[in-house]
């Protein structure tokens, strides 16, 4: 028998291979932007859905080790505060809008993970032969993001959009947070904003619409295609921005199936039916490697983004510390929780590692759909 460490190499190389094979294809302009945004849909909208309905329709609730459950829901709701409320208060020099926006997408990077397309194949290839239980752990762990902490991070994304009267960036000059001006937008094509109307980027754990307002110049084509026709934000009040987070939830597919498929498991005691089961495990077989070169796509477009805001020193130190928050500081904080709470040794280490996922490549977008900078 196979040993971990020797199932895990090719798994690390068929991700990378799949990776780079995106980034190839978005690099040669092998993509339009159209394409790029159809191959997402898919991902988001269809095989993930798909996926993650059949995961938790099959989980045996009975045989599931709560502990590491209320382990990483506890560490990851921990770093989550943490880091938003270190943010809003040591923003102080910036407006409030600019604390909640940095304060919402830290939140999200340091807790939201790509759990499908990286993290499932790493757990079947080091549990595969050994603990396959271990790897319905993340069906179990997944809906932490998508149902409690997403929403809150939007939330506070949503709170941090300019209001009415905000000085948002004069004509060519660029705010910290990547914010431009409608003229600046005009010279550059449209930068964040208009990508992220595209939703570039697979968004693997959760919200995947964006919640931008948009108005439309009288003076633009019918077709849209004019500088002049370019979005923009509008403010909205306070209980117009909650309406419009809940509305989003309702109509996000991955939290729309998490209901569905705890109906399921229990009425069908996890033996879906073939007729319901057989097409879900085909568009579900194809998320791995269609969200790996998803991945791959969108790491070629931020590359290829001029318009950014350059990097400065605070940037670089910032990133160290989210980096470490996310790479150190939630694995351990979740591995002490769940030794706190079980003596499985086996176990406490999948929750380490757990822990260590990369996160998803969708918080860049909902950087660039909020107007921050990617960088």
């Amino acid at each position: 028998m196979p040993s971990p460490v020797d199932n895990l190499a090719p798994a690390l190389v068929q991700t990378f291979v799949v990776v780079l094979l995106g980034y190839w294809s978005g690099r040669s302009s092998g993509f339009s932007d159209g394409a790029k945004f159809g191959m997402e849909y898919f991902v988001t909208r269809i095989t993930l859905p798909a996926l993650f309905f059949l995961g938790v329709a099959r989980l045996d609730f009975s045989n599931v080790n709560w502990a590491f459950f209320f382990a990483v829901l506890v560490a990851k709701s921990f770093v989550f505060v943490v880091v938003v409320v270190l943010t809003i208060f040591s923003t102080g020099g910036e407006s409030r809008s600019c604390a909640y926006l940095l304060a919402g997408i830290r939140g999200l990077f340091v807790t939201l993970q790509n759990d499908f397309a990286l993290g499932l194949p790493l757990f079947q290839a080091l549990y595969g032969d050994t603990h396959p239980t271990y790897i319905t752990l993340i069906y179990l762990a997944a809906p932490i993001n998508i149902c409690v902490l997403n929403p809150l991070a939007i939330f506070l994304l949503e709170l941090g959009q300019p209001e009415e009267g905000d000085d948002i960036a004069s004509e060519g000059e660029v705010h910290p947070l990547g914010w431009r001006s409608e003229e600046e937008d005009a010279v550059t094509g449209g930068g964040a904003r208009e990508g992220s109307l595209q939703g570039r980027g697979p968004e693997e754990a959760g919200l995947a619409a964006p919640l931008l307002r948009r108005v439309s110049s009288s003076s633009g084509s019918e077709n849209g295609g004019s500088d002049s026709d370019l979005p923009s934000l509008i403010p909205l009040p306070l209980a117009q921005k909650v309406l419009m987070v809940l509305k989003n939830l309702a109509t996000t597919p991955v939290l729309f199936v998490v209901p569905l498929a705890l109906v399921a498991n229990f009425a069908f005691e996890q033996k879906v039916p073939t007729i319901i089961a057989a097409p879900l495990e085909v568009m579900g077989d194809g998320y791995t490697c269609a969200a790996l070169f998803a991945v791959g796509l969108s790491m070629s477009t931020q590359s290829q983004s001029k318009s950014d805001p350059p990097v400065e020193e605070r940037d670089v130190i910032m990133a160290f510390l989210l980096i470490f928050t996310k790479v150190i500081a939630l694995p351990t904080v979740a591995l002490v929780i769940f030794m706190l709470l079980d003596d499985d040794k086996e176990m406490a280490i999948a929750v380490f590692i757990y822990g260590t996922f990369p996160t998803a490549p969708s918080v860049t977008v909902f950087a660039s759909n909020y107007g921050i900078s990617t960088k």
